[in-house]
């Protein structure tokens, strides 16, 4: 959407600050440690072009990463632009001063006006999904309240569950394996089998991980994952096959192989036996605990903010007003709602108002309208504690710590690997195996080794770094969302005032008598979306966490219209100070016209009818004048 500038902010600040600038401070290390590399490379040009080109590719590499933090970071830290049409609508914005960014967020809107109109006619949420699978569901049965968090938060902590899950199911498939092998079931080669499918876990429990280290999208404020249980099933049935049908392999090609093959077999296991697998998968359940324990503290914090209540407050009466009905829909949309606007920000209007008005016959007819809106989302900081601050900061310093402390073991084992692929290029011939025992097989070791601590930790940091992103990018909001129903019937009648036969000046009304039936249903939201780095930062969908009642803001709106109806004129009259004083003149006028004629016939004498009744000019009075006028009427 467009950035619609306007001199008073909304109060939002750029939330990312602190993490933006912890990923700067990573990204600066990163790329020292990748220009160290290029140039210790460019220094060893002369001496081995292996060892240099090694080295420098190594330090792009590291140098490209570590300028994209920096430049990630960077951006994070920069001014947060907020237009006066953030943060986005529940529903598609009907109002006739926001079309074109109406249009321009349809497509991430996360409501319709009938969802949002059962929500409050029903008192629910619609914003909180049923758990899907059996990993979910047992999630949601031990931690109830985890289903009233934000969708990403949710689909955080499944993650982090369904991983350990995994983590046991691995454990236990190596328990089956080792029994498997113990037992003999696997043949003679069961201690081999046993070795190797230790170093199968290691991977497995690496590849497990390597899962959380993928971001949760912005998308996933909209959806929660489906947490199943079918690949447990999965490893166990693969536990229970993979030791005999390895055991039977291996039995089948030692008979092909000769002396020179096994030997180089031997070497390689013994390679395999070097690598501490049992170390590193006791690292691996080390760091994850520790990890896991910063990211569930935040849960387990933004869980205790929760206030899922979904309340309305809601006004049903009878009005007998003496009011066109269409003047009581201009009025609550042009004065009522309009005067509760925060920082003079248009509405959102999700139902626009078009009151429907039937005549039935001349003189009554009934009427129907309808009007949705919910006024300009307020920021609303979210009030979790010191110590949930600490943590998150503390969860993304970790992160930042962890890649560093990776990219140095990746530039330690690439310049291992460098060092061995100078010395495989100066050899002339093909290395005996007593050659590769003695200078091969402990760098290898080591390689592989670093690579699988640089692996990991890096992973685990990734998974830090977007995990603690998840709590800075939520913000939440408070707006009121108003629906305004009213239905009734209306008569026409007529009222005239000045009938007088001395009067100057006559008033002739059509009275409109409405009985109207108001339903007004009034709720204080409570809404939360995620914010983004950079050009759209807050165009994303917004969701309900919270609904609770509005009784103040209810009576206001009724008292507003009330004072309407009351203060209303029923007959027309004159304010304008010079029609006053021509009144007033022609009134003048009369006056000394009656006494002019009152002095006549007060010369002429008392004269009478044949019939003995007085005649209309010998009449003073506006009582006599009306009551020998109606005579004359009735006789002629």
């Amino acid at each position: 959407m467009a950035f619609d500038y306007g001199s008073m902010g909304l109060g939002i600040s750029n939330p990312f600050k602190k993490e933006g600038l912890i990923r700067l401070t990573k990204g600066v290390l990163q790329t020292l440690i990748g220009a160290y590399a290029i140039y210790e490379g460019v220094s060893e040009v002369k001496i081995s072009m292996v060892y240099a080109w090694a080295m420098v590719g190594t330090g792009a590499f590291i140098l490209g990463v570590g300028l994209k933090s920096m430049g990630s970071g960077l951006m994070a830290t920069l001014r947060f632009f907020v237009g006066r049409n953030m943060p986005t609508s529940l529903a598609y914005n009907h109002a006739p001063s926001e079309r074109e960014t109406a249009s321009q967020e349809a497509n991430i809107v996360g409501y319709t006006r009938s969802t949002l109109y059962e929500m409050l006619m029903g008192r629910k949420n619609e914003t909180f999904s049923e758990p899907v699978g059996l990993v979910a569901r047992l999630i949601h049965s031990i931690f109830p309240r985890l289903l009233f968090l934000p969708a990403p938060i949710r689909n955080l902590a499944q993650r982090i569950v369904k991983s350990w899950l995994s983590t046991a199911t691995w454990v236990l498939s190596y328990l089956i394996v080792t029994f498997v092998c113990v037992t003999g079931l696997a043949g003679e080669a069961g201690a081999v089998i046993q070795q190797l499918y230790l170093f199968v876990l290691l991977i497995a429990l690496m590849a497990v991980w390597s899962g959380q280290a993928d971001p949760i999208e912005r998308s996933g404020s909209q959806k929660v994952e489906v947490s199943g249980s079918g690949s447990i099933v999965g490893v166990v049935i693969m536990s229970l096959v993979f030791p005999i049908t390895l055991g039977y392999g291996i039995n089948l090609v030692t008979d092909t192989l000769d002396a020179e093959d096994i030997a180089l077999i031997n070497l390689m296991w013994s390679g395999v036996e070097s690598i501490s697998s049992t170390g590193l998968i006791l690292f691996v359940l080390t760091i994850a605990s520790l990890s896991c324990g910063l990211l569930l503290y935040l849960v387990y914090a933004r869980t205790t903010a929760v206030d899922p209540k979904t309340e309305v407050s809601e006004l049903k009466e009878n009005w007998q007003e003496s009011v066109h009905p269409r003047e009581i829909f201009t009025n609550l949309e042009n004065i009522v709602m309009a005067d509760r606007r925060y920082k003079e920000v248009p509405n959102r209007v999700y139902e626009a108002l078009d009151p429907s008005l039937e005549q039935e016959s001349a003189d009554k007819g009934s009427f129907k309208g309808a009007l949705m809106q919910e006024t300009q989302p307020v920021y609303k900081p979210m009030e979790l504690g010191s110590r949930f601050t600490s943590i998150r900061i503390l969860t993304a310093i970790s992160g930042a710590v962890l890649a560093v402390f990776a990219t140095i073991l990746f530039y330690s084992s690439t310049s291992t690997a460098a060092t061995l692929a100078e010395w495989f290029t100066a050899a002339s011939n093909k290395p005996s195996i007593d050659e590769l025992s003695s200078n091969v097989v402990s760098p290898v070791v080591y390689i592989v080794q670093m690579l699988a601590v640089a692996s990991i930790i890096s992973n685990f940091g990734k998974m830090l770094t977007n995990g603690a992103h998840v709590f800075f990018a939520e913000l939440n909001f408070e707006s009121l969302l108003v629906d305004f129903k009213a239905e009734g019937t209306f008569t026409e009648s007529k009222l005239s005032t000045g009938m007088s036969i001395h009067d100057s000046t006559r008033s002739e009304n059509t009275l409109v008598r409405s009985s109207i039936t108001p339903w007004v249903m009034v709720s204080r939201l409570v809404t939360c979306t995620y914010a983004g780095v950079g050009q759209k930062n807050l165009e994303y969908t917004r969701t309900i966490l919270e609904m609770h009642e509005a009784p103040n803001e209810l009576i206001s709106i009724k008292n507003d219209l009330q004072a309407f109806l009351e203060g209303r004129e029923a007959v027309a009259t004159i304010r304008n100070e010079k029609e006053l004083s021509s009144i007033a003149g022609i009134n003048k006028l009369n006056e000394q016209a009656r006494v002019s004629n009152a002095t006549a016939l007060s010369n002429v004498g008392n004269l009478e009818a044949p019939d003995g009744s007085k005649k209309l000019e010998e009449v003073a009075s506006d009582e006599e004048a009306g009551a020998l006028r109606a005579r004359e009427e009735g006789e002629s």
